[in-house]
């Protein structure tokens, strides 16, 4: 019985796990507000919901795989100084 016990356990433990956060950074080429997506400048399409993002925006974005679907958790706008570093004077925004 303990043994049942403890294989039911972990195979639960096993599907809880929170799926992992992937990263994404580059600027923001395309702004579909209907669609509530965003294409950055490599091609990738993230589903960011309600944003002010706009073309041009330099971001970082953290987001998890469902499906087919990259869903922004965390979006942090980038501001370029004039040595060339980024800063993130903006803060992060969590959807």
């Amino acid at each position: 019985m303990a043994k049942r016990l403890g294989i039911a356990l972990a195979l639960l433990m096993m599907l809880t796990l929170p799926a992992a956060a992937e990263m994404a950074k580059g600027t923001v080429k395309e702004v579909d507000k209907a669609g509530q997506t965003i294409v950055l400048d490599d091609g990738s399409r993230l589903w960011v919901g309600n944003s002010e993002l706009v073309a041009g925006d330099a971001v970082q974005i953290i987001y998890e795989t469902r499906g087919d679907k990259k869903i922004a958790t965390e979006i942090d706008r980038r501001a370029k100084l004039n040595d060339g570093t980024e800063s993130t004077n903006f803060g992060a925004r969590f959807q």
